[in-house]
């Protein structure tokens, strides 16, 4: 029985740890900003399945609050803590824009550089002062694939080979 429950409970924490655990969300990669929700008060999953996703190139999260100031968020990929986004004091302000609300200091809000790679996005409160709201989140590549620096040498040479085998016929005549 014990052999049992210890196997059992690795291949929970395999399957929390790697993100595939039934139930969670994908987030579309370049898709725009994603509404998430929380209720329960502080330290509540602001929802209750992850939100997954693939870089292929790296990327940047996007995690701000809306509607009403005053909420902070701990922003984690798995088991690791990206960051937590800034405090805010509540200040009866109200916008629901995520795009107002990410560029704005009265809002909670926080952007993360990720490498490429899985991911597995949990959101938690930390400050709530309503015990319920809304937050956007979003995800997007910020870079293009770049030549290794040997592709660009190979090209390079072979540009100076052209060059001085011109020069060499040009000064032949």
């Amino acid at each position: 029985m014990r052999k049992i429950l210890i196997f059992l409970s690795c291949l929970t924490l395999i399957i929390v740890y790697t993100g595939v655990a039934s139930g969670d969300t994908p987030l579309p990669v370049g898709g725009g900003w994603q509404s998430f929700n929380w209720g329960s008060g502080a330290s509540a999953p602001a929802y209750e399945n992850a939100k997954t996703f693939t870089l292929l190139v790296p990327g940047e999260l996007d995690v701000t609050d809306a509607y009403q100031t005053g909420d902070q968020f701990a922003v984690y990929n798995k088991f690791t803590l990206l960051g937590n986004t800034l405090f805010v004091p509540v200040t009866g302000d109200w916008a629901g824009d995520p795009d107002v609300t990410f560029s704005d200091p009265r809002w909670s809000h926080g952007s993360w550089l990720l490498a490429a790679g899985d991911f597995s996005i949990n959101i938690y409160t930390i400050t709530n002062p309503f015990d319920y709201g809304t937050g956007y989140l979003r995800v997007f590549e910020t870079s293009a694939a770049v030549p290794e620096p040997a592709t660009m040498l190979l090209l390079g040479s072979g540009l100076l080979g052209l060059a001085g085998y011109g020069r060499k016929k040009f000064f032949k005549k």
